[in-house]
């Protein structure tokens, strides 16, 4: 029934991973060429971080023997913070894979998200699965594609660390800490590729041609994002651009920084958001005629 789906979904899954090989590849032979013909990266480095009075004292010991120190004035709405701590490159170095392999994610999630703008063409697949609600088709499609999305997400990790391991950076895990909770953490973060298939599918439901123009949400959402930013205090469109920015943007919303941390509740609501968009799509969708 899903035939038609599946090639598209395996097809845009060899050709994303293809590309991460080919990345792997050409960064193992940089590596190669750059060290003399030997495979090797720089060990982990750990940081200390000591902030007093305004004033960050970050040391850096690099895996080389090389330390850094740097001084930096902070100041936190006029007052100055106090904050002691040590930031140690000794992590859980699967987790960091996982968590930046999860954003890559998105890209394939772009391409499957206009699966349904490509089966507005003719619908011919639809056709052989009648009496099947359309409602139904689709939610198998859609299943179709969240399931290519984590096989390549679990071969895209497979490849990077194969690619690490053949530059030389056994040592980057032995030193490495699995913990459970960093790891855990990362995994958060595929939320970010199914809200963003979630929009693209919404998007694009309805066309049938000139499906591609979707994929301006990508520098739509950095837009947004930078006018939420960079948009005055003052300004009567700053409360409803940081609103926007928060709720809608699939880069603010699975994004860590000072003011947003990536938390299960956020997850969640990323989650929903992407239901309610993934609604909207067969609602679309079905009133198109097969």
């Amino acid at each position: 029934m899903f035939y038609a789906a599946f090639r598209r979904m395996r097809a845009a899954v060899i050709i994303y991973l293809g590309i991460l090989a080919a990345l792997a590849i050409t960064a193992a032979i940089v590596v190669f060429v750059t060290n003399g013909g030997q495979f090797k990266v720089i060990p982990a480095s750990t940081t200390t971080v000591h902030t007093a009075n305004g004033v960050t004292t970050m040391t850096v010991e690099g895996g080389d023997g090389k330390t850094v120190v740097t001084k930096t004035q902070v100041k936190d709405r006029g007052r100055s913070m106090h904050v002691h701590g040590t930031i140690s490159g000794d992590q859980d170095f699967l987790a960091i894979i996982a968590a930046g392999m999860a954003y890559a994610l998105a890209f394939l999630a772009t391409a499957l998200g206009l699966t349904f703008a490509a089966e507005n063409e003719g619908h011919l697949e639809f056709a052989w699965t009648r009496p099947v609600t359309r409602e139904r088709y689709a939610l198998g499609i859609v299943g179709v594609n969240l399931a290519g999305m984590l096989v390549a997400f679990v071969l895209s990790i497979v490849i990077v660390v194969l690619g690490i391991l053949a530059c030389g950076g056994i040592e980057l895990f032995a030193k490495s800490q699995f913990s459970a909770r960093q790891l855990g953490e990362s995994l958060l973060v595929l939320g970010f590729p199914v809200l963003m298939y979630a929009w693209i599918a919404a998007l694009s439901a309805s066309l049938r041609r000139g499906r591609a123009f979707t994929i301006l949400i990508w520098p739509a959402m950095s837009i947004l994002g930078l006018f939420a930013t960079e948009t005055p205090s003052g300004s009567p469109f700053k409360p409803i651009l940081v609103w926007l920015n928060s709720y809608i943007n699939p880069i603010t919303i699975f994004a860590e920084s000072e003011h947003h941390a990536l938390t299960v509740p956020w997850t969640l609501y990323g989650l929903a958001f992407a239901a309610v968009l993934l609604a909207a799509m067969i609602a679309q969708w079905r009133r198109l005629e097969a």
